[in-house]
Parts: structure tokens; sequence; C-alpha cells
């Protein structure tokens, strides 16, 4: 009887907050936009007599209703103008539009300076954001790029200092889901993982989700890094160019036909120079590039189309070196991504529809040979085919999907609805047999793609996902409020209905601490058979599997319990949340036997982040505890990406007008491994005769660490106009300033009989040059 007068209270509670609003209330809808490039602003806040009346959205949109009347509301943004507009809603009953064109206001350097990690004051979801001006404020390796600059915010972590890896609290690579508006990309990465695929120049913002995501994501159980793409303006072509030691870049956005667009194009060109200027012939082994594109098309103030494209590629000529043979290439080794995006917007009274279509493949091709020529060194036929080399390959992951979302504000409420419709389809095909690229990565060539893989493999898979969610977040009180979602998926290859409910209850203190709770169920249909890391760098071709059993789809469910407070000394704020994560069907790799299992396991942990938004240095200081722990039926031990203390401390300090100085110091627990304990010699028989070698015997899975890591980088970035026209930003970063010997790489000396500890490490400073300029 109490759970049932206590559920009637809350029905009760709910209804009058729902229903308070009159009848004869107007809407009020519009967007907020950049005067000068279009791009349209997230977090203004809309305002009538000081009171806060909306927050633009990811789109730049806001809706409110108001009372029949007149009204002065103003509209304010960090590093613009206030812009004050009268309304009359006095002679209307239908919905008014309005739109704020914000001016950038310069911001004096001794006072305030916005950098680095941004909140939402209202914040449905426990979010870290990055902006494409904070990229520049984050020291780079080589160059600017959106995920490593993450690596630099508390929860996240990587494997070594050539790594662009997401690791999200205590998870896999493959459980964070990385996406460009809202699509995946199953390779993110460049140069074998060392830069993103992403061009930073395209981003206007990147949000990531550590925990605790919303319900219009799925199929990952850590976290989603949503890269967001700028908007073209409508006024005059602008745009961007940069080189550096990498690679050239060219960004363009500006007015076309009755729409707007940005392009992007990315090109490395060592191999280039290195052609040219070669006199023995040989060539440079490898390049990338990218591109990417969008077209939107404003059909009037209440629909909107937009088409975007991205396309990135990597090619290594695999035999291009090799001395003494004939090699057939009818096409290098190459991999990359191709993805189109189709988007409708409508704006309605109180809400917002979209319908959204896109088809993404990422794939890896190759059918290179090498064969020797005529030589005494081959006293028979048989050992002129053992020096044959080849590596054919054709992999590819394609991805179909139809969406629709419906967004609706009520008074009190913020209800969300939308459903999803995915074909997923997997091909796979290599053969390989190629020893002088498995001797520079500590293994096979063919373990690039899974642990363990076979040298001949074949496997074709396919299925289709539906999906529907919803989320209502409940404005309570003005101090409380409450946001329930779920969303249910049907997997149609194993049959399988999955559940997935989210909660969140936030509480406000007073006006400078909040408190909040929030809970979510995950599942990951999805996945790649990779978690050895102790080989000297990952490599983008590992593929991903469906589910093939019911039994065996991985879920984790997500508890979370955080703090804010907004100033905790003036011009300083704290928070802290604390998480636990159940992790069930985890793929384990066991080096020993060769084998894998699905094991059980958790993460545990906290996230400290203290920041500082104001003054001539700004930055932030963060500290994560994170226990990664696996449980098989033996024995339990720490996950291989496991780093259980995790310090990172970011400054930015304006020199001058014109110079500004940046830092970022790392600090992290080593990462687990099995040790080898000791050798023995192993007995091989073959047809021809036999023969010895030494084995390792190890110890206790992950039960030693390397050394812990830990690096400085430092880097300063200049402003200048040239010509009244040009902006000038050169910019000078060093890497790993004090040359630390961060470990890589676990060898334990297989060659003879002696022991060593193995660790293999680095202790290069890595500078990196470069200027961009816009015009």
């Amino acid at each position: 009887m109490k759970m049932k007068k206590l559920a009637s209270y809350l029905i009760l509670l709910i209804t009058i907050c729902t229903g308070s609003s009159r009848a004869n209330q107007i809407s009020v809808i519009g967007f907020v936009k950049d005067a000068k490039t279009n791009e349209r602003l997230i977090g203004a806040v809309i305002l009538n007599g000081g009171i806060g009346l909306a927050v633009s959205d990811s789109s730049g949109y806001f809706s409110f209703k108001l009372n029949p009347g007149k009204y002065f509301l103003e509209c304010k943004y960090i590093g613009y103008e206030t812009a004050i507009k009268e309304i009359n809603l006095e002679e209307t009953d239908e919905e008014f539009e309005i739109f704020y064109f914000l001016k950038p206001q310069p911001i004096e350097i001794e006072k305030v300076t916005v950098s680095g990690v941004r909140y939402k004051e209202l914040e449905d979801f426990k979010t870290y954001e990055l902006q494409s001006g904070d990229l520049s404020n984050i020291p780079v390796f080589l160059e600017s790029d959106v995920l490593r600059a993450f690596q630099a915010l508390p929860g996240i972590t990587s494997v070594h200092d050539l790594s662009a890896q997401i690791y999200l609290r205590g998870g896999n690579y493959d459980e964070t889901l990385i996406t460009l508006d809202g699509v995946p990309i199953y390779n993110p990465y460049h140069l074998g993982g060392i830069f993103g695929s992403v061009n930073p120049e395209i981003v206007d913002k990147a949000v990531i989700y550590p925990s605790n995501y919303p319900v219009n994501y799925d199929g990952v159980l850590s976290g989603v890094l949503n890269l967001n793409s700028k908007t073209g303006n409508s006024e005059k072509i602008k745009g961007t160019g940069s080189i550096g030691l990498v690679s050239s870049k060219l960004y363009l956005n500006g007015p076309l036909l009755n729409g707007n667009f940005i392009f992007s194009a990315r090109r490395t060109y060592p191999d280039l120079l290195f052609n040219l200027l070669s006199k023995s012939g040989e060539l440079f082994p490898y390049y990338f590039y990218d591109f990417y594109s969008k077209y939107t098309i404003p059909v009037d103030s209440k629909n909107l189309f937009s088409l975007s494209a991205f396309y990135s590629k990597d090619i290594y000529r695999v035999f291009e070196d090799v001395k003494n043979s004939v090699v057939d290439k009818k096409e290098n080794p190459n991999w990359g991504n191709l993805i189109g995006n189709l988007k409708f917007n409508h704006l309605f009274n109180s809400g917002e529809f979209e319908l959204g279509a896109y088809y993404s493949i990422s794939n890896l091709d190759s059918d290179a040979k090498s064969s020797p020529l005529s030589s005494p060194l081959f006293s028979s036929a048989a050992d002129s085919l053992e020096a044959v080399h080849y590596v054919y390959a054709n992999n590819s992951i394609k991805e179909f999907n139809l969406n629709s979302q419906f967004k609706l504000k009520l008074t009190g409420q913020d209800i969300l609805l939308g459903v999803e419709y995915k074909n997923l389809s997997i091909s796979y095909f290599w053969n390989i047999k190629e020893y002088d690229i498995g001797a520079s990565i500590n293994g096979n060539v063919e373990d690039i793609f899974f642990d363990f893989a076979p040298a001949k493999f074949k496997y074709n898979d396919e299925t289709e996902i539906v999906s529907a969610y919803f989320s209502d977040k409940i404005q309570i009180t003005k101090v409380f409020d409450v946001m329930l979602g779920y969303r249910g998926m049907y997997i149609k290859n194993v049959k399988k209905y999955l559940n997935s409910p989210y909660a969140k209850i936030r509480y406000k203190l007073n006006n400078n601490l909040e408190l909040s709770s929030s809970y979510g169920k995950y599942h990951q249909y999805f996945f790649t058979k990779r978690e050895l890391i102790n080989q000297s760098y990952y490599y983008p071709f590992s593929i991903y599997f469906i589910a093939d059993n019911s039994k065996n789809i991985p879920s984790s469910d997500h508890y979370s319990l955080g703090i804010q407070i907004k100033e905790i000394i003036p011009g300083i704020a704290l928070e802290v949340e604390g998480y636990y994560k159940t992790r069930n069907n985890i793929y384990t790799s066991d080096e020993l036997t060769k084998t894998y299992s699905y094991t059980k396991g958790y993460t545990a942990g906290v996230d400290a982040l203290l920041k500082k938004e104001m003054g001539a240095v700004t930055g932030w200081a963060s500290y994560t505890f994170s226990r990664t722990v696996k449980n098989d039926s033996s024995n339990k031990y720490f996950a291989n990406y496991d780093r259980t203390h995790n310090f990172k401390l970011m400054l930015n300090y304006n020199l001058s007008e014109k110079w500004k100085l940046n830092a970022l110091w790392l600090y992290s627990t080593g990462l687990p491994f099995t040790p080898a304990i000791g050798k023995y010699i192993k007995h091989e028989y073959y047809r021809d005769g036999g023969g010895e070698k030494l084995e390792h015997a190890f110890g206790r899975k992950n039960s030693s660490r390397y050394q812990d890591y830990h690096r400085l980088d430092v880097g300063i970035t200049g402003n200048f106009i040239w010509w009244d026209s040009i902006i000038a930003k050169p910019y000078l970063q060093i890497m790993n300033v004090y040359m630390s010997k961060n470990p890589f790489n676990y060898d334990p000396n297989p060659n003879d009989v002696s022991l060593e500890d193995g660790q293999e490490v680095g202790s290069m400073i890595i500078p990196t040059i470069g200027i961009t300029l816009e015009f």
C-alpha cells in the first residue's frame, strides 16, 4: 500500500509540473549564430530581466513559452557581445520566431581567457567538451589532433607516447564509440594509430561521454566521443591553410547557391619531398590523406537539409625496398573510411524533428607479391618458393543506417523519442606470408587483425538491429530534476532483445553546489578480439566481429555519483565523480595458451577535476583512480589496459597579446604485463631432422607492471595580423621535454639464456613546428 501511495503521489506531482502551463502562452523559437561565420552557437543563454528562459542546444536552437506581452530578451554567450531584442506577443497567438546573430567580442588578456574543458550550466549528462579553439591550447605531437587532445582530460588514458587511442574509464579501445556528426568511424586513425583520421580544422566541438551516455547512442560498453563538424558561413568564402612537419591542410567555407558549404583536405608530404630528392629511385613507403565536405541548405526558417561526405586513406608500399626481387603490386596495402551522411531538420512549436540516413564503409585492401630473382642462393625450387612473400587482403565493414528522432520541450519537461534501423555487414579475407614486417612488430603480420589470427582467413557475417528509445527530463522543483530513459534493441542474427534503461537524479543544494547520481545499462554486439597491447604499436587493421551467440553479448551496468562546486575558491571550480561498472562477457586473450574466452570483471574509480577559466593563467588539474579487474574461472587479475593512478596538469599562460605558452604534464601508473620468470629448451622435430630452441616460462598473468609513465610537453603559439586580412598563427611544440624513458614494449630477451627485465623504453624529444593562416 505504501508503494502504491508513493506512486500515486509521484504521478500527481508529475501531472502538476507538466500541466501547469497556461493555454494562452505563446511559443518563442529561434537560433543563435555567429554573425561572422554563421556557425550555430551552443550553450547561449536567453534571459528576460536576468532570469534564464532557455539555453541553445547542439544545433544552436532554443524554444520557450511566454505569456502575451512586451519583452526585452537578452542573449549572452562568452566571447560575444550581448544582444537585446524587443518582442511583442500581445497581438499574436501563433509561435514567434527570433534569431540572434552575435558579434565576437575581444577578450582582454589580463582579465579573461576561455580555455579547455567546458561545461554547460544545466548539464543533463556528464561530459567533457573541447571546442575548435581549445585544440590550439593543448601541446601536440607533430600536428594538432582531436583524439590526442582528449588524452589530456580525466578518465582517458593511452598505452604509450605514439598512440592516439582512447581508453575510457577502464575500458578497452573498442569500447568507446567514435562518431563524426553521429556516424560511427570504425577506423578512426591514421599512421598506425598515431593520429586521428578526422582533420581538426572541420571540428566545431567535440564531446565525450565518459560513461552513462544518453539513450540515442548504443553499442559500446564505455562511452561515446562525438565530433561535431562546423557549418559554413553565408556571407563570403573564408578559410585556413596550414603546414607542419607531417602534413599540409586546407579548410574552406562560405556561401554556395542557396546554401553554404565547408571543405577540407589534408595530405602528408614527406613522401613527396623524399621522392623528389631521392637519387636512387627509391620511394618513401607511406603516406595518407583525407577529405571532408558538407553542404547545408536552409529551405526556410523551419526546415534544413545537410549532406556531408568523409573520405580517408592510408597507403603503405609494402615491398618498396625489397632487393633482388620481382615485385608484383596490383594494389599496395591501403586502408581507410568512406562516409555519406544526409540529414533533415524541421522546427515546430516547442520542438524539433530530425530524419537521417548514412552509409559508412571501413576497408583494408592489398594485392602485392615479391618473388626472388634467379640466384645461386636458392639450391632448389622449394627454396625459391619459400622466398616468395605476399600480402593479399580484402576486409570491409559496412553499415547502412536510417534514423529519426523527435524532441519536445514542455513546461518542466524535455522529451526525446527516436527509432533507428541498422544493417551491419562484415567481410574478411586475407592470405599473408611476409616475415620482414612480422619481425618489426614482434609477431606475425596477421596478428594485426585479431589475437592469434591465422595466416589465411575468410569470414562473412551480417545482421540487422532495430532500436527504439525515449528519455524524459522532468523538472520536479527548481532545484531537483529527474531524467528517465530507455532503449530497446532487437538483434536479428541472434534473435535477441536487449534492454537498456537509464536514470539520473540531480539536486542543487545552492547556486554553487550540485549533486547527481545516475545509472545505465549498456550492451556491445560489435567488438574486436584484440586485447594484447605489449607490441610496439597499435595497428588500425583490427577487425570487428558481430556477436554470434546471445549468451556472449558483452554488457555493463554503470553507476555514478558526482558533486560539482562551481567556485571552491574564487575563479576555480571542482568536479568529482565516482563510478562503478560491472563487466560481463568481456573478450580475453591468454598469450600462454593462445586461446581466448569471455570473462567477468568490474571497473571502479573516481575522477577529480580542478579547472580555472579566468585570468592570464588558465587550465586544469585532474586526478583519476581506476581499477579494472577481470575474473576468470581460475583467478583475478588486472586488465591489460589498467592504469591505477593518473595525474594531469594542463596550463595556458598569455605571455603577451601575440604569444601564448602552454604546457601539459602527465603521470600514470605503468600498465600490467605477464613477466617471464624463466626459460627452457624446447625440442622440435621435422621430417628432415630436428632442432632445439629456447622458450619462456611465464609467471602469473599481469602480475607485473611497467615502470611509471610520465611526460612533459610544452608549446608556444603566436597570433599576428598580416596585410589587415590574414591571421598568422605560428607554433612550436616540444613533446617529452626532459626525455622521460617511458616503456612501449615487453620483450624478455628471447635469443639467449639470460633473463632480463624486458621493458623496452623510448626517450625521444620530438619537436613540432608549423604555421596556420586564416583568411
